[in-house]
């Protein structure tokens, strides 16, 4: 007797012992267990135009936010807005570095050559994670490896108010037609070049607009720019 089943060799019989209740538990358990998780990916998918996880839109001024008051409440660190490393010194026994801030937006008696006040800092470290322009690695004299991608993007952030007329006339034929939902990223081809648009996921009316249209748009851009690409 094996506990699940028992063989009889007297006539060339086998006899296999009924489930026990607690077998007969442990099988509903699992169907049970199973039903489960089909009905929760089945909520998970609906709603959704497909299977994939949803991408989750996080605005840069959002990150940054959240970042400084990190640095604040938890390590007393106030970040300075407008100022720029232009100079540094490393200690003799390398146990300190001297950087030479500059600081368009406040005025100060010591002034730099461009008439932003400076001011002198002495830290254990100065880290260069300051992007593709980093002036920690300029001034250190380090190349920046790779290739550069000769096309200008134009991003703009908007306020939009949407036309419910234009709405009632139009049938969507996708869950996403219909208007601007938060949290959607809509892409375009256009004659202009590539766009997108990301709808605000945290503020109702607001818009994020990249477009690759640097084919029509020549220096810096501008509201001019933005309003004839979008009107054609």
């Amino acid at each position: 007797d094996t506990g699940s089943a028992a063989a009889s060799r007297g006539a060339g019989q086998v006899v296999m012992d009924e489930p026990t209740q607690q077998q007969q538990q442990q099988q509903q358990q699992q169907q049970q267990q199973q039903q489960q998780q089909q009905q929760q990916q089945q909520q998970q998918h609906d709603g959704r135009a497909h299977a994939l996880p949803a991408g989750i839109v996080v605005t840069q001024a959002d990150v940054e936010a959240a970042l400084v008051a990190l640095l604040h409440d938890k390590f007393g660190i106030t970040v300075q807005r407008n100022t720029r490393l232009s100079g540094f010194s490393v200690a003799d026994d390398s146990s300190s570095v001297l950087c030479t801030l500059t600081n368009a937006s406040s005025s100060s008696n010591s002034s730099s050559s461009d008439g932003a006040a400076s001011q002198h800092v002495r830290a254990s470290y100065l880290i260069g994670c300051d992007g593709g322009r980093s002036a920690v690695r300029k001034l250190l004299g380090c190349h920046f490896d790779g290739s550069t991608l000769d096309q200008c993007w134009l991003l703009g952030d908007f306020k939009y108010q949407v036309d419910e007329s234009v709405n009632a006339a139009h049938k969507p034929q996708h869950p996403c037609e219909g208007g601007l939902h938060r949290g959607t990223l809509f892409l375009s081809p256009t004659d202009a070049g590539l766009m997108l648009l990301i709808p605000s996921p945290k503020r109702q009316g607001q818009l994020r607009i990249v477009w690759n249209a640097d084919a029509r748009c020549f220096g810096p851009p501008s509201m001019q720019d933005f309003q004839q690409l979008l009107t054609g």
